[in-house]
């Protein structure tokens, strides 16, 4: 008998066939789906899934992440029940819940994977390749991959965001992947994780005094104040004049780059990511 399992807040209006999980959207419209997907007050049912062999629920879980990261938004995967084979995916949607009754809100900085009406690979593409990497141990002896891209989903899944709190799981993320990537353990991290940006294609500076979100010492610098001293500015003195560097003015541009870092760790660009739009904004290309 087959078995199927419910996703809530996870925008999809194409079917997607997965390795272990084939995905059946809710709805086929595009702006129905991307409503129900977006919402961030409420979790609506968006997918059901079947299982094509026994049910794992590491493979759920890690399926649950993979929804969550591309939609930079929490998405909830149920568990997985069994129905009786005549039963089809679309009989298994009338048996769960529209909505999945939760007090937590859904922020989000916005998808970072192209929705399914503009490329219908896409996302499948990233999905097969990010579950693919989190289950290869020895991907994850070389990269620390798994280890940085859950503190990154676990960001979404927060009832409250605090921004020390992201901040953490954001610059401990780097830090693991840049020291992993490099195998020093010793060195400053603002050295070590400018070279290993650079080396993953971002052009960023240890210091950059003329553009100082373009300078990995800036987050140094507020990632020391706050760890060590609890505070969300850092002062210092530099060339005769007092320079203070503000959390609420370069968390923002930490926790977008962030996920694009990840992106490129597990070796995935679809030809549609704006890879600067951790400073612009602008999430595709035109």
């Amino acid at each position: 008998m087959p078995f199927y399992f419910a996703i809530y807040g996870y925008e999809i209006t194409k079917r997607i066939e997965l390795s272990n999980f084939t995905l059946f959207p809710v709805t086929e419209k595009f702006q129905e789906a991307k409503n129900l997907a977006q919402d961030r007050n409420e979790f609506h049912l968006t997918a059901v899934g079947e299982i094509k062999n026994e049910p794992n629920p590491e493979d759920l879980f890690d399926l649950a992440g993979a929804l969550t990261f591309c939609q930079q938004q929490w998405v909830v995967v149920s568990n997985s029940y069994e129905f009786p084979e005549n039963n089809e995916f679309t009989h298994a949607i009338e048996k769960f819940s529209p909505i999945y009754k939760t007090t937590n809100k859904r922020p989000t900085q916005g998808a970072i994977i192209i929705e399914d009406a503009f490329d219908p690979e896409a996302r499948k593409n990233y999905l097969e390749l990010c579950i693919s990497r989190l289950r290869d141990k020895a991907f994850e002896n070389n990269t620390n991959f798994r280890k940085a891209f859950f503190r990154n989903v676990e960001i979404w899944r927060m009832q409250v965001q605090y921004i020390d709190v992201t901040y953490y799981y954001d610059f401990s993320s780097l830090e693991i992947l840049a020291r992993t990537f490099t195998q020093n353990y010793e060195s400053p991290v603002a050295a070590i994780a400018t070279n290993f940006l650079n080396n993953h294609g971002f052009a960023i500076k240890q210091d950059n005094v003329h553009a100082r979100h373009l300078g990995i010492q800036t987050y140094v610098h507020l990632r020391n104040s706050l760890f060590h001293n609890g505070n969300f500015e850092k002062s210092f003195q530099e060339n005769g004049s007092t320079v203070t560097l503000k959390l609420n003015d370069y968390a923002s541009y930490l926790s977008r780059l962030m996920p694009d870092v990840l992106l490129r760790v597990i070796g995935y660009d679809d030809g549609h990511i704006n890879w600067n739009r951790w400073i612009d904004c602008q999430s595709f290309k035109g």
